[in-house]
Formats: structure tokens, sequence, C-alpha cells
């Protein structure tokens, strides 16, 4: 049985933090959010002092202007006798003049820091770009810099968990192995059998268990073998492999069968094999009402198929006796070929993301090396082990699972 189931900005964020300021200045160097003026406080104003401290403070006061004022002057200051409201207000007014100053200089040189306006927005081009956004072209635009929150994606050679609603700076040249999909995760449900039955008692074994094979397998694979090894050396008849056909048919899924050697080469009348199994099982999951659509190969043992975004072949792929070893090692480079061929055609395409591999052999390196090798070499320099690749198969009658199977990440023989 086969179950197969299918990283904003400093300054958005700092200004976030505060109660919605009209003007905000970030300091370059330190990332220090300046808006002090919104922050005064009526204990901020200077109402306690003694008279000497007003004194000192007056004096350093003078000291700043353009000469000594007058010694009749120095302790004459106006806004004594200004309302605390009026004073207030006198000093927003000069702090709204030295602001506007700041910004104008800030503007002419944008590079000294970053504005950020609410609800402003600039009516005449900049030298060099800035953060505000402008009706009018920037005369600088290769430095515009665009923010985070607006700015299309650039490209990865990495496929994004999600697929992005905006377009790419910089489009890949080679496709996406994986490409991302917009829909729940599907899962296949699969049985798969092999090398039986080999007497009539494991004929009735098997009727039973196509009789009573659970439901939830949408198909079932036979991956070869259906006859006993240890009759090499009798004929093949046509009624052994109508036998297993009349058995094979009571599942209520589709069935799939491969050829195993053997039934196939290992016949002493050969041909007579080949033909007896053609006859009998080719195109055999026609004979159930499925809506997978199977594509044949010219040579009709062979087949493929994409179901639920997996791609599956099966392939005339045998172990056992080979007696004419160049015949089989370019059938086996050939059969590579189509593999290769329509993962290219659906995985990389992108109609498929995992590819299952049903054959009978279980991999031997002088038998089997012409199509194993050029594989493992795919999967490695094209595929890059983005693929998940299972290779199914039978002939050694027992369970076995081989992870990062021939040194590579994602192929899988089981």
């Amino acid at each position: 049985m086969g179950q197969l189931q299918d990283d904003s900005s400093t300054e958005l964020a700092a200004s976030e933090q505060l109660p919605s300021p009209i003007l905000t200045f970030v300091d370059p160097n330190n990332g220090k959010i300046h808006d002090e003026f919104l922050q005064a406080k009526p204990d901020d104003i200077d109402s306690g002092s003694s008279s000497s401290e007003q004194e000192a403070n007056q004096t350093e006061l003078n000291q700043g202007l353009e000469g000594p004022l007058p010694s009749d002057q120095i302790n004459k200051r106006p806004w004594q006798y200004i309302s605390y409201r009026k004073r207030l207000l006198l000093g927003a007014v000069l702090l709204i003049t030295i602001i506007s100053a700041t910004l104008a200089s800030a503007i002419s040189q944008s590079g000294s820091g970053s504005i950020k306006l609410e609800n402003e927005t600039a009516t005449a081009p900049t030298l060099k770009p800035s953060s505000i956004t402008s009706d009018m072209p920037s005369l600088d635009p290769a430095n515009t810099i665009i923010s985070a929150a607006s700015a299309p994606f650039e490209s990865s050679s990495i496929p994004s968990d999600m697929p992005s609603d905006m377009p790419s700076l910089n489009p890949s040249s080679s496709p996406t192995m994986n490409p991302t999909y917009q829909q729940d995760k599907v899962e296949t449900i699969f049985y798969a059998i092999g090398d039986v039955p080999y007497n009539d008692l494991e004929k009735v074994q098997l009727r039973d268990r196509m009789i009573n094979l659970p439901q939830d397998g949408e198909f079932l694979v036979h991956v070869g073998d259906i006859r006993s090894g240890k009759k090499r050396t009798e004929p093949c008849t046509l009624d052994e492999y109508q036998q297993v056909r009349e058995v094979l048919l009571q599942s209520k899924v589709p069935v799939f069968i491969i050829p195993g050697d053997n039934e196939w080469q290992e016949c002493p009348n050969r041909q007579d094999g080949e033909r007896f199994w053609k006859e009998t099982f080719h195109d055999f999951d026609k004979r159930w009402n499925h809506t997978i659509q199977v594509y044949r190969h010219p040579m009709p043992e062979l087949f493929y198929f994409v179901h639920k975004r997996t791609l599956f072949f099966g392939l005339n792929l045998v172990g056992g006796k080979m007696t004419d070893y160049e015949f089989y090692f370019n059938k086996f480079r050939y059969e590579f070929e189509v593999v290769k061929s329509m993962i290219d055609k659906y995985v990389v395409a992108g109609n498929a993301v995992n590819v299952v591999i049903f054959g009978h052999a279980f991999p031997k390196d002088i038998h089997h090396r012409s199509f194993f090798e050029p594989l493992r070499d795919y999967i490695d320099r094209k595929l890059k082990n983005k693929v998940p690749i299972l290779y199914l198969n039978g002939d050694k009658h027992f369970y076995q699972s081989q992870k990062n199977y021939m040194g590579q990440s994602n192929f899988h023989r089981l």
C-alpha cells in the first residue's frame, strides 16, 4: 500500500508608538524620533525660579544677542507681563517658525534624514528623491526609495510560500521547479502488490484481498511477476495470464499492471510470454469506469498519468536473468529518456509536483545502471533535489524503504 501526502519599516513602527504627530523627524545617525514640541508641558515654563536665577538667565541670554543691552533694559522682560496662555501661544509661533526653517533645510538636503508628513504632498520636483509623495517626476529617479509597504516584491531563486500580487522587479531566467499554488493540500491513496500469485492458494487469497479492498484507495498497481520463478523451465501459457486477470478484476478500484521478469523475459517461450501478457493486460485499467486520463506509449506496457498533481509512471523495468545485456542496456536507457521528457513536460512546467515510478526490478548496478545513473544525475543537476521522487518496485518479496536513495535527498525507493 502506498500513501502520498501532499520573512516593516523602522520609521513606521516607531511613529505608531507616538500620539499621531503632525510632523516627525527621524535622525538617520541614531534613529531617534524628534517631536519634543508635542510634549511641552506647563511645568517646563520658568515661573518659579528666584530673581537671582532669572537675572543670571537673562544675562546669559543677552550674551547671545548682538552686543550687550543697555543696563536699563537688562531686567525689562516684556513677557513677564503677558498672561500664561499668551506666552504659550507666543512660544508655539516661535516653534513653528523654527520648524518651518528646519523643514526647508531638510527638503533641500534630503540625504540628511527621513521626513514624514501626514496628508501632505510635494508639488514640485526635488533634486533628489525623498519619501514625500510628489505629483512631479523626480529628477534623479534612479535612487528613488520605495517604501516597503508599497514596493513590488523582488525576485528570488526560491519560490515564496504564498504567491505575490505584485509583479517581480527582476524576473528569473529559469522556471520555478515547485510553483506556489493557492489550494488545499491533496492526498492520494493507492495500493500496490507484486510477486503474486505463485500458486493456487495465493490466487484464492488474492481474490479475497481484491474483494475486500478498502474503499479509500483510488487505484491499485501490480508491479509484476504473476507466476513463480520456479516455473522458468515450464512454458508460459495463456491460461495462466487469464486466471490472474479474473482475480484482479474483483477489485472495486481500477488496476494498473506492469510486467515482471517471470512472465515475460524468463519464459522459455519468451515471445509467447510477451504476446500473452499484451493480449491479457494491455489497457487493463479501462475495464473500470474511472476519470484518470492515462497515456500509453507506443511500447504498450509503458504508461503515465497525472493525478492530483503527482506524475505516475509504469515501466517495463525488469530484473532476472538478462541473456542479451546490450538489448536491455539500450532499452532501460530509452525508458529513462521517456521519464525525463515527461518530468520536463509536467513537473518543471508546474502541472505536477511529485513523481512516482513503478518498476518491477530491484535495482542492480550492472543490469540497471543505464536507467538509474542518468536518473540520479538528472535529479541532482537539473531538478536539484526539489522534486520528491519515489521508485516503487517488487522483485525482492519483502518490504524495504530506502530514503536518500543513491545519495539524493529527495529520492526514495520502496
